[in-house]
């Protein structure tokens, strides 16, 4: 893999790195299994990869941004919308960076 977003922390932190190929990156979001870990830091030189820590907010502070976009009228470039049977389809229009907006995939109803 070119990225891997860990959420799980120390139960699946060597599994995200052996799982990111040569130069990739990972960014680390959470700790589900726990914030320490022990793992070869060799194993992130040989591969050169790239580790980045991101804060995903506090509960108010996603309330401030909701509102914020709200008061603003932000609302999302919409591209093209696929239903959940043609995922394939959506895969592959994401692929082919035709997309100017965000592309959706319909879940239910």
């Amino acid at each position: 893999m070119d990225h891997v977003v860990e959420i799980g922390g120390a139960g699946t932190f060597e599994k995200s790195i052996r799982s990111t190929g040569v130069g990739g990156s990972i960014s680390i979001i959470g700790s589900i299994t726990g914030a320490s870990a022990t793992f070869d830091s060799l194993a992130i030189l040989k591969k050169t990869l790239q580790l980045q820590g991101v804060i995903a907010g506090s509960v108010e502070m996603f309330e401030r941004m909701n509102e914020m976009i709200d008061a603003l009228h932000i609302r999302p470039v919409i591209d093209r919308t696929f239903q959940m049977q043609d995922i394939a389809g959506a895969l592959r229009y994401l692929e082919s960076g035709r997309h100017v907006g965000k592309v959706v995939v319909t879940v239910a109803g």
